[in-house]
């Protein structure tokens, strides 16, 4: 994979140079280099980001099926995205280390799929006040139930 090709998955995924580079063990700017062209991309950092694609369009894929069986008169969703890695960790601990950025990109993924079968789909931030009041008392998950 050339490094212009590495960029625009890396950034379409929402995931950045420092991500990367954490987990690589190499420098943001040896990142720099790679997405330059100044230096060859290393074959794992490409092979981690391409199983991070195909696990982020299994999930999005999840998501438009979990909806298709929903009621079929209901044809306006919301998805709900997250406006820091602490949010997005607190809700979805086993999530950990990927940034929320990623979440987002999934449910706009998920957006585009859904929008192409004819739904309506907003991508609503998330807020904890107006989460709760939707939940109107129900049970979310276990985490949510530890946040009451």
């Amino acid at each position: 994979m050339e490094g212009k090709e590495f960029k625009a998955l890396r950034e379409s995924m929402g995931i950045t140079k420092k991500w990367i580079a954490k987990r690589m063990n190499v420098s943001t700017a040896t990142i720099e280099r790679w997405e330059s062209g100044h230096a060859s991309v290393f074959a794992t950092a490409v092979d981690m980001l391409q199983s991070l694609d195909d696990y982020f369009e299994k999930l999005a894929n999840q998501l438009v099926e979990t909806t298709r069986q929903l009621d079929p008169n209901v044809r306006i969703n919301n998805l709900l995205c997250y406006n820091n890695d602490n949010e997005f960790w607190r809700y979805h601990p086993d999530a950990k280390p990927l940034p929320y950025t990623a979440h987002n990109s999934v449910m706009k993924r998920t957006q585009t799929k859904l929008g192409a079968d004819g739904y309506a789909v907003n991508l609503v931030a998330m807020d904890r006040d107006l989460y709760f009041l939707w939940l109107d008392g129900r049970k979310d998950t276990a985490v949510t139930s530890e946040l009451d």
